[in-house]
């Protein structure tokens, strides 16, 4: 029987911050928040994203939730990423990340940094 792995109370995390300038909204700030598991793997997502309405804040918290459940539950890494990856909708546009130049979505920036922090054989590409 498949269960999910019980997180410890006080975990350790890895806080990104980047910059997304849409040409449409204008600049918005997005951190990503990766709660980890003892070992360093990602258990959970928190999103946090300014200057966004409503309806777009309750769609990213979703995505967030369905994630970590997702890894929680034992579902690799590698596997849900493509699914997030070159989604298209705004925010969109270049970033103030250097290694992931521009995004589709936040979707798609999410996917492509936690590719870059967590799957094995980037690690010289981290950010």
């Amino acid at each position: 029987m498949i269960s999910n792995a019980a997180l410890p109370d006080t975990r350790t995390s890895v806080t990104h911050h980047v910059i997304i300038e849409d040409e449409r909204s204008g600049s918005h700030s997005l951190f990503v928040i990766a709660g980890l598991f003892p070992g360093g793997a990602p258990a959970e997502v928190f999103l946090q994203l300014g200057k966004i309405g409503s309806p777009m804040r309750g769609l990213l918290d979703m995505v967030a939730i369905l994630l970590s459940n997702a890894l929680q539950w034992g579902v690799p890494l590698g596997d849900v990423l493509p699914k997030l990856r070159d989604q298209n909708f705004p925010p969109q546009g270049p970033t103030s990340n250097p290694a992931i130049p521009e995004c589709s979505s936040v979707a798609d920036y999410l996917a492509r940094w936690l590719e870059l922090q967590f799957t094995p054989g980037m690690e010289e590409e981290k950010v």
